[in-house]
């Protein structure tokens, strides 16, 4: 691993696991999952859905990809492929974030946090999640670790 690649993974997980974790995240059920995507195609897909998602529920949707890999080329970081950070909120809280940094091009992965309103944040959970199983195949990051490359991702 040369220094870049090291330094990316130290600077960048954790501003998504931040991201992921501001809020309180006691829901049942996983609070971060993996999915694969075919092709390039995929990464729209994803951002058409959790910004279906976000209208859905009434929720804010910013879409940082571009800002993120332009400040990810200003550092001399490019990851080489197209960078998702994506962040569906609720006022209280509740919400998810989407990011593939450190993954690859045709995986991401998807954390959800929970609002003041623990039953709503669960039913949302459970709504974006079957949503997100429509299209792909999730896989759930154990608890209190992080989210690695699939090996079975392109």
């Amino acid at each position: 691993m040369n220094w870049v690649s090291g330094y990316r993974k130290l600077f960048v997980f954790p501003i998504l696991f931040l991201a992921l974790s501001c809020a309180r995240s006691h829901h049942v059920g996983p609070s971060m999952l993996q999915l694969c995507f075919d092709d390039e195609r995929g990464v729209d897909e994803l951002i058409g859905i959790l910004e279906k998602i976000a209208s859905d529920n009434s929720l804010g949707f910013v879409d940082r990809s571009s800002g993120i890999q332009r400040e990810m080329r200003t550092l001399g970081m490019d990851p080489g492929y197209r960078v998702i950070g994506i962040s569906v909120t609720g006022e209280d809280g509740v919400g998810l974030a989407a990011g593939n940094l450190s993954l690859g091009p045709y995986q991401a992965v998807v954390g959800f946090t929970q609002g003041a309103d623990a039953e709503a944040s669960e039913a949302f959970a459970k709504d974006a999640i079957a949503t997100l199983e429509a299209k792909w195949t999730l896989r759930a990051v154990a608890s209190g670790q992080g989210a690695f490359k699939l090996p079975d991702c392109r």
